[in-house]
Formats: C-alpha cells, sequence, structure tokens
C-alpha cells in the first residue's frame, strides 16, 4: 500500500504545516532557545573570574596531582615520561616578540640532593621553598639594573602542571593577578606557589634574562653559614667503592682528575658523553654491582636526558666542582595564529648547573647530545626572535589560539577592560534581539495576511 504522505506535493504539505502552527509558540521557543544561548555564553565569560572551588566542596575533589610531574624529587625516567604527553604546559606572550630567544630553557625545580635513583630537593631547601609570604601581587627579583626598554612576558599556565613557576633566569620583578602565597628562593631561582594552581595560573615578568649564566651566586656564603646546604652540591654515591669508580671515569675525561676552568671542563664533559653514549627515550641501565649511573658512566648504554644530566653532575662533584640538576622545559614552539610561543608536556628536559667560584656564578650545561647551544649562537642577533624559534601553523595551533584568545581577553583583563567587554556584548546582544522581533512580527503579520 502506497503511504498517504507520498501522494501529495510538498507544497500542500508545508500549508498544512502552516496551518496547524502556533506562530507565537514557535517565535517564544526561538526566543527561549536563543535567551539560553546568551545566557551561557554570559556565563562562560563571567565563571572563569570566580574561585568557585575554594568556596565550596569542590575543593576537597579537584585532584592535586601536577600534569607534568615536575616536584621536588626526580627519579630516572620521570621527565622522560612527561614528554610522552604532547598536550600544553603553559602560553607566553612577550610585547616584543623579536628579542624572544630561539631556544629558552625553562627552569622550574633545582635538585641538589642525589639519592642514588634520581635527584632531589634538600631538606632544608624545601623547607625554605615552604616558608611562604603573606600574599602579595609582586616579586623583587634578582636583576638589580633594570633595563627600561625590556619587554614584558606574561605567561599562563595551565591547571594542575605544578607548584613551581617556570622562568628563563633572573628577572627584575615578578607580578601575578591578586594577592598570592609564594616563596622565592633566590640562591636557587625559584619561585614556588603554596600549591599547584587548580585553575588557570598567569604572572607577569619584567627584564627576565636568557643567558646560560646566573650571575651573583651566594653558594659559597651557603657553604660558610650552613654546612649542610653547602655539601649537596658536592655530595657522590655514598659506597667508597664507587666514587673510585667515577674517579676512573672521570680521569678519562681530565687525566689529572681536577680542573680550574669550569667552562673547560664542561666543554670536555659534553664531548665525552655524546662520544660514549646515544640518546634514546627508551635507555637501560646494565646490571651488577652499584651505583646506577656509575654503572651506566662505565657502559657504552644509550641514555635519556635524566642520565645525561645525572652523570654530568657527579663527574663535576668528583672533579671538586659544584653541581646541580635543573628540571622543567627547553624550547617550544610559535603559534603562528596567535602570535604567541606554546610550549608543551613534550618539552619537558633535564639539565645541569656548576658553579664557577671564579665568577660566583653558575653556568648551565645541556650534555643531552644535540641540545647544546653555544652562547656565540644564543647571543647573535640574527638568531634571537620568533623568526628563529619553530613555527606552528598545524590545525593544533588554530585550537590553541582560540584558547590564547580566552587567556587574554577572558581570563587575564583587567577590570576597565571586562567593563568594556561586556557592555560591547550587551549592545550587541540588544541590537540582534530588536532585529529578530521586528522580523518576527513581519513574517506574523505576513502570514496572518
Amino acid at each position: 500500500m502506497v503511504p498517504s504522505w507520498t501522494r501529495g506535493s510538498w507544497r500542500n504539505h508545508f500549508t498544512k504545516l502552516r496551518a496547524a502552527t502556533d506562530w507565537r509558540l514557535t517565535v517564544l521557543g526561538i526566543a527561549g532557545f536563543t535567551a539560553m544561548v546568551v545566557l551561557s555564553g554570559l556565563l562562560f565569560l563571567a565563571i572563569p573570574r570566580f574561585d568557585i572551588q575554594s568556596s565550596l566542596f569542590l575543593d576537597r575533589l579537584i585532584t592535586r596531582s601536577t600534569k607534568s610531574g615536575f616536584s621536588e624529587n626526580i627519579r630516572f625516567g620521570d621527565v622522560t615520561s612527561i614528554t610522552e604527553d604532547n598536550s600544553l604546559a603553559f602560553v607566553v606572550d612577550i610585547t616584543d616578540s623579536s628579542t624572544f630567544p630561539s631556544s629558552p630553557y625553562w627552569r622550574m625545580v633545582v635538585l641538589d640532593e642525589y639519592t642514588g635513583e634520581g635527584f632531589k630537593l634538600s631538606t632544608e631547601y624545601k623547607r625554605r621553598l615552604n616558608g611562604f609570604r603573606v600574599p602579595r601581587r609582586r616579586i623583587n627579583g634578582t636583576q638589580t639594573k633594570p633595563d627600561y626598554l625590556a619587554p614584558t612576558w606574561t605567561i599562563y599556565m595551565g591547571p594542575g602542571i605544578s607548584r613551581y613557576l617556570p622562568i628563563t633566569g633572573d628577572f627584575y620583578w615578578m607580578g601575578f593577578q591578586e594577592p598570592t602565597n609564594f616563596a622565592f628562593n633566590k640562591e636557587l631561582r625559584v619561585v614556588a606557589l603554596q600549591r599547584e594552581p587548580v585553575k588557570m595560573f598567569a604572572y607577569e615578568t619584567w627584564n627576565m634574562g636568557t643567558s646560560d649564566t646566573l650571575y651573583g651566586a651566594s653558594f659559597a656564603l651557603a657553604r660558610r653559614d650552613d654546612p649542610n646546604v653547602g655539601a649537596n652540591f658536592l655530595a657522590l654515591p655514598e659506597n667508597e667503592t664507587d666514587r673510585t669508580r667515577l674517579t676512573a671515569v672521570l680521569r678519562q675525561i681530565l687525566p689529572d682528575g681536577k680542573t680550574t676552568d669550569v667552562r673547560e671542563f664542561g666543554f670536555a664533559t659534553l664531548k665525552w658523553l655524546g662520544g660514549m653514549h646515544p640518546y634514546s627515550l627508551s635507555s637501560a641501565v646494565p646490571g651488577g654491582d652499584g651505583d646506577t649511573l656509575v654503572r651506566w658512566l662505565e657502559s657504552e648504554a644509550a641514555g635519556h636526558c635524566e642520565f645525561f644530566a645525572g652523570s654530568f653532575v657527579l663527574l663535576a662533584r668528583s672533579a671538586g666542582i659544584p653541581a646541580r640538576i635543573v628540571t622543567g622545559f627547553r624550547g617550544g614552539r610559535w603559534n603562528d595564529f596567535s602570535n604567541s610561543f606554546m610550549v608543551r608536556n613534550s618539552n619537558a628536559h633535564a639539565w645541569a648547573e656548576i658553579f664557577d667560584e671564579a665568577s660566583s656564578s653558575w653556568i648551565r650545561f645541556d650534555p643531552t647530545p644535540g641540545n647544546y647551544i653555544d652562547a656565540s649562537f644564543l647571543n647573535d642577533p640574527n638568531n634571537l626572535g620568533a623568526n628563529a624559534a619553530a613555527r606552528d601553523g598545524s590545525w593544533t595551533a588554530r585550537l590553541d589560539s582560540l584558547r590564547v584568545f580566552w587567556y587574554r581577553r577572558i581570563v587575564n583583563f583587567d577590570t576597565e577592560s571586562q567593563v568594556e567587554l561586556v557592555s560591547t556584548t550587551k549592545k550587541f546582544f540588544q541590537t540582534k534581539w530588536k532585529s529578530v522581533v521586528d522580523w518576527s512580527d513581519t513574517k506574523i503579520t505576513g502570514v496572518r495576511d
């Protein structure tokens, strides 16, 4: 049997539909749906301005675990596991992109104590980084001579990344959106919040340095005032046999086992490590007795950044040079659509810093093969700026640019911009609503006629 609806024409169907439709209810439904969309949009704009989790029970339900995993205790392989995640860690805006470094190192955590299975922040430094001040909106940094032409960096960290803030070196001041509990250790050049942010966290820095050298270090004072703190930067494996084996490895680099030129030691060690061990994300330590890093150094096994950085630190300490590991991020990509710098968890990295007593400074060395960049390259104006950094024009970058818009205009704007945005939005929807009402009245009148 042929259905009845197939025997008619579309024109007859629409005629019957129009006759059976209550246009008032239809317009009311459209208006209700439009109002719901508008209200959802306003809530979308307004909710990020309020820290709702701190006032309700939600705070207890939100996880405190970090996405990037940078903490005071890093075991071998922890940093490498972070690189397997390609999610966005933080975004950087800079007022003058031409001054942006081609390959920035984002320092987050400085680890001074060797555990045999990795490195950790020693008890005394941990205590100092948990001595939080009264909430403030500004930190005075270690830069003593401000450059008034220097750009301002704005860094937007995703929720739950870490309580340690990524910085590239010294800075003159750092500012927060609102009064914040923080601790700043000038010796380590580390800024720590009281806990990991559970929402987007933004801060600004001015006069932030990108040099491979941190001047004005107080290692000698720390060693004199607190021997336990100073000794950590020279600590070696506890077992005497491991120390003897480590010295034997060092003599392959320095025949006499000592040097007064830390940069000479650094370059020689970089060359030796790169020649003995290939880089690999899947590393395996040869079996046997003794310390993990010592066994790896004695072999020709491949290794990831923690093995290279950790071995560099132990070799420097064996040569009498204070050394420490730094974990954070290296590099990133410049987003062509938002004109901002994107750093992902896949950029996670570990490197070393050694102390130069002659200049009272900590010097960065990245012993992972293929990663070390000579200071002459970094100081060349032709190698600075956004054009020298890796650029991203993919669809992922397009989506990330929307997030940057959110950060810039919704989360981190000032009160004046907020009022302006809400006022503009209100006028826009009022005008559009009037147009919809006039159009509906005209159509209803036409139907009735």
